[in-house]
């Protein structure tokens, strides 16, 4: 299959001025004025073949508008090179060329002849235009009378309805409500995979890039993060997002109240969750440390390939604590029709005290469809498991395994280590008349510890040994464990 976008060691810098007398000057004298150099891009390299879905997500500054307008034409790269086989048209600012004193219906017809189509052509698809655009009676009026998405709504319809081989798109989907949007995106679908056009579009919409694309580009910072199938680069890019969420300890949710992009397939119904402790007694309270199993029973209609089985633990307050899908264990179960069952199991439940909300979910995969929120059937928030704890297991969310230990003033090793820190510049030297408290040895005997016990040195209660001295100075460290 021949490529309709071609771009080799495509590269764009631009020149930053402190002043524009400093630009006026390198005019006049070149090498007595040294701007700084700004690369929007370094080094793109892809290959779109004919009928592909190119996506490009990245953060704000990341190059994607740029690298549109460079593949556009409407900027010239400062190295590499661009080829485009086909006619193109770009979604780059849908408000271009409008003239905002006629009404939207001469709209119509002057963005139709911009875009390339002849006069014949304006007058068949024009009523196909306004129709798509649900504008009604307000396509008589001015456009100066309509409000950012209804003129967006215009733009856009008439953009989809002129010929092209590969149209470029750049962050223009928040067009209308959630309806518009989900009609302009089945539009966009139906163009790549019915007619076979090329589409390239930049979104933050992670929902869209999923729905939409077989291929997508991850830029950072002007060059190419990650470049590959969708499925793939939206793993890795969804593993960096879950590492940023846990930093932060907020819970970043992909899904939308109305969901664009489709309901629920129904090919198969969770029917029944269950938290189960060791003997087999489901319940739903448990104590810090105890192993637990959630059991998923479902119901496969009709014939499913690995569904993906994913459970979430959110705190109370909606913090996302932890997350476990099948797939990441290489679960692969196979084609399943009927009920049955997935058990997940945690040895430990290592949970603080609280009430902790559970969401179990049935998918088709692991990303493409839970960043579009298609499940099979999901029950967000359906159940709340309760934990218990004891005091000396701490406060927060998690239990971590942990001990204290303590080192005597006048040991030996606490006078090693204190010395060592005094050299590292950590700790401030004792003063010439400071007085160190308490025997130059160990208060209590190696091994005179607690482990577990009542909290005093010695297994009894009372100092380990005959108050004497050990033989040698490399003391061990006294653990006081709860």
């Amino acid at each position: 299959m021949s490529n309709a976008i071609s771009l080799k060691d495509v590269s764009k810098c631009y020149l930053v001025y402190e002043s524009p007398t400093k630009a006026l000057m390198r005019m006049v004298a070149p090498k007595m004025v040294v701007p700084e150099e700004v690369w929007a891009l370094k080094d793109i390299n892809i290959d779109v073949a004919k009928g592909e879905c190119l996506g490009i997500i990245g953060n704000n500054g990341s190059g994607k508008s740029t690298l549109l307008a460079v593949i556009g034409g409407i900027i010239t790269p400062t190295t590499g090179s661009v080829a485009v086989d086909g006619r193109l048209s770009t979604l780059l600012d849908l408000t271009v060329g409008m003239q905002m004193e006629l009404s939207g219906e001469d709209n119509v017809a002057i963005l139709g002849g911009i875009l390339g189509l002849t006069r014949e052509e304006i007058l068949e698809r024009s009523q196909l235009m306004i129709d798509f655009s649900e504008l009604h009676d307000a396509i008589h009026r001015p456009v100066k009378t309509y409000s950012t998405g209804m003129t967006m709504r215009l733009g856009f319809s008439v953009a989809l309805h002129v010929d092209f081989d590969v149209l470029i798109v750049d962050e223009v989907l928040a067009v209308g409500d959630s309806n518009f949007h989900r009609k302009c995106i089945h539009r966009l679908r139906d163009l790549h995979l019915n007619t076979g056009k090329t589409i390239i579009i930049a979104s933050h919409g992670l929902g869209e890039i999923a729905n939409l694309t077989n291929k997508l580009l991850l830029l950072n910072k002007g060059e190419m993060a990650r470049y590959g199938e969708t499925e793939k680069v939206l793993e890795a890019y969804w593993q960096d997002l879950e590492a940023q969420r846990t930093q932060l300890g907020e819970r970043i949710r992909p899904m939308s109240e109305v969901n664009p992009y489709g309901d629920d397939l129904g090919d198969a119904k969770i029917e029944l969750v269950r938290f189960v402790d060791a003997d087999g007694v489901a319940r739903d309270t448990y104590d810090t440390g105890e192993h637990i199993c959630i059991e998923i029973w479902f119901n496969a209609t009709r014939p499913v390939k690995d569904p993906l089985f994913r459970v979430q633990i959110f705190r109370n307050d909606g913090t996302w604590v932890q997350g476990m899908n099948s797939a990441r264990h290489n679960c692969n179960i196979g084609v399943v029709r009927g009920r049955a069952c997935m058990r997940l199991y945690y040895d430990q439940l290592n949970l603080l005290e609280g009430d902790y909300y559970v969401s179990v979910g049935l998918w088709p995969d692991e990303y493409t469809r839970f960043i579009t929120d298609v499940a099979y059937d999901v029950h967000e928030m359906g159940y709340i498991l309760k934990v218990r704890s004891l005091r000396h297991q701490g406060a927060g969310v998690v239990l971590l395994a942990a001990r204290f230990s303590f080192l005597p003033p006048g040991w030996s090793q606490t006078r090693q280590i204190r010395n060592a820190l005094v050299e590292e510049g950590e700790l401030e030297a004792e003063g010439p008349n400071e007085k160190i408290e308490g025997p130059k040895e160990p208060l209590f005997e190696p091994g005179g510890g607690v482990e577990g016990g009542n909290g005093e040195p010695g297994g009894d209660g009372e100092p380990g040994g005959d108050g004497e001295p050990p033989e040698s100075d490399a003391e061990p460290e006294q653990d006081h464990v709860p």
